[in-house]
């Protein structure tokens, strides 16, 4: 500040002389200050550089004793891959390795066959493609679905065969060596999910908007089920959104329009209502093939058993998952863990939650989630008691 008001006096600085002194020495600590700005960034970069490098290190020590554990019988397959996927410095290493190009619109799901070398996506474009994951080459695109596609898996090894769900409302199962597709009309809203299993080599589940979870065996003859021998595009779909409009839009909940499906054509595939709540996610436990967990708009995850589902009633669970810090928010998705012994889940728009699948929680605190309305008001009684 060049002038300022001192006693007895109008300004501290009367000649331009001093005026300039102290500009220059103004200028002068300006530069100062930018060449240590400038050093500290230079630091800066270079503790992060050194940081990334620690961490590279340490990740690639931990995954070799990881790796020697597993190869020496002091850890079991199971738990290496706990060990690796739960390794925040092995996950911070991970990088971008290639990218796959060619779907026209938004790539919902995504899996690996088992091998790991081949990838299946499903697009908003309502294709359906197969890829070399190491070439990062597009290998087939299937057709057949005439809005998006959400779901997409291959059964149980099978590379051969692709399943598909989308917003149309219809399961497609791509068989590769005959080609030929199945097209299974079971569910009345958008398929969100599909699920497999290695000892249900047959078999795949699927959760859908309609609130309905159904289990499908490709062995089996289906009512409103037909097969088409056409893989290809479907001519009529011209970009990513020209989608059919008999076909309601996704956020309505999807599904043919003026479709009616009657319960007891499609009874045979049911495993559990929800009685009109969207189910967002199913997964079928990997050490025990009975049982599957479902995340819906609930604001829970419910652990089932296929054979003590009495009457498709959701209100048969087996354990329940609840986040009493999370209020009245669906569960967009959940997954067990390799072992089986874990699930994760997550909300919409919020965190991902573990929890151990065989606590039961529900009795442990008292709780009672059967009732809606009784659920809430325990949760809040919780929540006051704990905070």
């Amino acid at each position: 500040m060049l002038f300022k008001q001192s006693e007895g006096t109008s300004n501290s600085f009367s000649s331009s002389e001093e005026a300039s002194s102290s500009s220059s020495m103004s200028d002068d600590q300006n530069t100062n200050n930018n060449n240590n700005t400038n050093q500290n960034n230079s630091d800066h970069e270079d503790q992060h550089e050194d940081d990334e490098g620690i961490n590279r290190r340490k990740s690639s020590t931990s995954f070799r004793k990881l790796v020697e554990k597993r190869k020496y019988g002091v850890m079991n397959g199971s738990e290496f891959s706990d060990q690796v996927y739960s390794s925040s410095s092995i996950i911070q290493s991970l990088s971008a390795s290639g990218k796959l190009i060619g779907h026209k619109g938004c790539v919902n799901s995504i899996n690996f066959n088992v091998s790991g070398d081949l990838i299946v996506t499903g697009s908003d474009d309502t294709t359906v493609k197969v890829w070399d994951t190491w070439t990062g080459k597009c290998l087939k695109t299937f057709g057949g679905h005439v809005s998006n596609v959400f779901a997409v898996s291959f059964l149980n090894g099978n590379d051969n065969m692709v399943i598909s769900g989308g917003n149309d409302s219809d399961i497609r199962l791509y068989d590769v060596e005959r080609g030929s597709c199945t097209v299974f009309q079971h569910h009345r809203k958008k398929v969100l999910k599909i699920a497999c299993h290695s000892a249900l080599p047959s078999c795949f589940m699927s959760c859908s908007a309609d609130g309905t979870i159904r289990l499908f065996d490709t062995r089996c003859k289906y009512e409103n089920c037909k097969i088409e021998q056409d893989l290809r595009l479907n001519p009529n779909i011209i970009d990513a959104y020209d989608h059919d409009m008999n076909v309601a839009p996704q956020y309505s909940g999807g599904g043919r329009k003026n479709t009616v499906i009657s319960r007891e054509v499609t009874e045979p595939s049911l495993i559990v209502d929800f009685e009109g709540e969207t189910l967002y996610s199913v997964d079928i436990n990997p050490s025990c093939s009975n049982e599957f967990i479902v995340s819906s708009e609930l604001s829970d995850t419910r652990l089932f058993d296929m054979r003590k589902v009495g009457n498709h009633s959701y209100q048969s669970y087996l354990n329940i998952f609840r986040n009493l810090e999370v209020e009245s928010a669906p569960v967009s998705g959940s997954s067990f863990s390799t072992n089986g012994r874990q699930i994760v889940h997550t909300h919409l728009g919020e965190k991902i939650y573990t929890f151990d699948t065989y606590h039961n929680f529900e009795k442990d605190e008292g709780l009672n989630y059967s009732d809606q309305e009784k659920a809430e008001s325990d949760v809040k009684s919780y929540q006051r008691r704990y905070r």
